[in-house]
């Protein structure tokens, strides 16, 4: 049993010979005056209760939030609510009244979280998937309230195979490469003596056109006796992306709803990848010559010799986590950072860096090997990226990512993109972007991928489905870019 008996003497011992009494014999004493001894001999202990402080208050605070929010009315509603770590520091100095102990801080939670979600759930639609942030703003908590939606399918699986066959992509492929190359005969002749913006794009460009002849040279092996080894040149020359699962139209079905309704992430995507052809060979290569095909397409212009500059900045909801070491959380979050980081060391990029802009400093620190951590959880980190044509790419990029684990777990993320102005240095637009608020959920409700802890990406856009942690951008973005007329399937 508990009692408050010995809790006044405990704290009204002053003068001399104070501490040399424990708080536990204090309150055995009180015990003993106040009890008859027939009944206090029948005690096998008196346990003291220290007051709580300011240290017990920070801890208990995690928990009593933690249990708060899964309450069967929040569980039953498709809904994820995440609480940055400014909000447990908020409530347990709101919390901590010495006199009342725990008891304050759940008034706390419950006046200054608790009501207040409840209101917000009147904000969002009970039948669609939704996040909730509790932020601090201004020593306020501030509660952002969202409906997701799941990206609109834009790419349709395979039309130009199934539609003409194997020997007539390649035939078509010619017909693409003589276009091309005429055009590009029209532009500047390159000057080797005095090279400018222009003769470096024309270069650029060729060097891709170059590829699209090897992609057309690997189709070919695969039709004639021997293919193998030419299929092997192409590969090691070209690079190969990973096959994988493209989920048909009809397949797409209600992933978000599902995983917010409580499925298993990890089984919902190994079931819909068992479902899901795999591609071919055949269908592979074809797939990498019309999304290379169509990257030319996009580059064939000389108003992009003057290459975009920009800058990128990552968040997640959950970072604060990294910090504790969480190496699924880690590995997750590291093949993400990875894909951008890929994506500007290959062409079309022409120039990268990572940045770290620090106060009081005037120009950027360039950084060699940051960790993830860093990069999630310092908004002074940045990816600087240089490339012709490539912020209308990264612009398709701006929307949500979840990230999945082993049961109903995931949290959300995204990158900010700031595109520097004509004539800004590096320096004014690090310190631009530093001025401007950072929001995802401000700013967009649109999840376009999922990434998961087991491997699993998927891009909802394309019906891309792999299990390739690695798997490349330009495996989503090009299937975004308009298909060459040469490859196009008439209705």
């Amino acid at each position: 049993m508990t009692s408050n008996l010995g809790a006044l003497e405990a704290k009204s011992r002053v003068g001399f010979g104070a501490e040399s009494l424990s708080d536990g014999s204090v309150y055995a004493d009180a015990a003993r005056k106040f009890f008859r001894p027939e009944f206090f001999n029948r005690l096998d202990r008196v346990v003291a209760f220290h007051e709580l402080g300011r240290e017990h208050i920070e801890g208990i605070v995690y928990h009593l939030v933690k249990r708060a929010l899964q309450r069967y009315g929040l569980r039953q509603r498709k809904i994820s609510i995440s609480v940055e770590p400014a909000v447990y520091d908020l409530l347990a100095g709101l919390g901590f009244v010495r006199e009342f102990g725990a008891r304050a801080l759940r008034r706390a939670i419950e006046d200054h979280l608790v009501e207040p979600i409840a209101a917000e759930l009147c904000s969002v639609s009970k039948w669609g998937p939704a996040f909730i942030q509790a932020r601090v703003v201004a020593g306020q908590i501030k509660l952002i309230a969202k409906t997701l939606q799941a990206a609109t399918r834009e790419v349709m699986p395979g039309a130009a195979f199934e539609s003409f066959g194997l020997a007539e992509v390649v035939d078509r492929a010619n017909d693409y490469l003589q276009r091309v190359r005429a055009d590009m005969e029209a532009w500047q002749e390159p000057d080797e003596d005095h090279a400018t913006a222009i003769d470096h794009h024309y270069y650029l460009v060729k060097e891709q056109v170059v590829r699209v002849g090897l992609l057309r040279d690997g189709l070919e092996a695969l039709i004639e006796p021997g293919r193998d080894e030419g299929r092997g040149v192409v590969r090691e020359r070209v690079g190969r992306q990973p096959k994988a699962h493209i989920v048909p139209p009809g397949m797409y079905g209600d992933v978000l709803e599902e995983i917010f309704q409580g499925a298993d992430p990890a089984r919902l995507l190994q079931e819909l990848a068992e479902s899901a052809p795999v591609e071919s060979d055949a269908s592979d290569a074809v797939r990498q010559l019309i999304q290379q095909t169509a990257l030319v397409d996009y580059l064939d212009r000389p108003q992009l010799a003057e290459p975009d500059r920009f800058l990128i900045r990552f968040q997640v909801n959950g970072a604060e986590l990294l910090k504790a070491g969480t190496e699924e959380r880690f590995e997750l979050y590291h093949n993400w950072v990875e894909s951008y980081l890929n994506l500007l060391k290959t062409e079309p990029a022409v120039s990268w860096k990572i940045l770290s802009q620090e106060g009081g400093k005037d120009e950027p620190r360039v950084i060699s090997s940051p960790s993830v951590a860093r990069f999630l959880t310092e908004p002074s980190y940045f990816l600087y990226g240089e490339g012709p044509g490539l912020l209308p790419l990264l612009e398709r990029e701006r929307g949500l990512q979840l990230f999945c684990y082993a049961g109903p777990r995931f949290e959300y993320g995204g990158i900010d993109l700031t595109p520097l102005h004509p004539g800004e240095t590096v320096a004014q637009a690090c310190q631009r972007a530093l001025a401007a608020e950072l929001h995802l959920m401000e700013r967009t409700t649109e999840v376009f991928r999922l990434r998961h802890e087991k491997g699993w990406v998927y891009d909802l856009r394309t019906g891309i489905l792999t299990r390739d942690r690695g798997v490349s951008l330009w495996a989503f973005l090009g299937p975004l870019l308009p298909t060459p007329a040469e490859f196009a399937v008439e209705a």
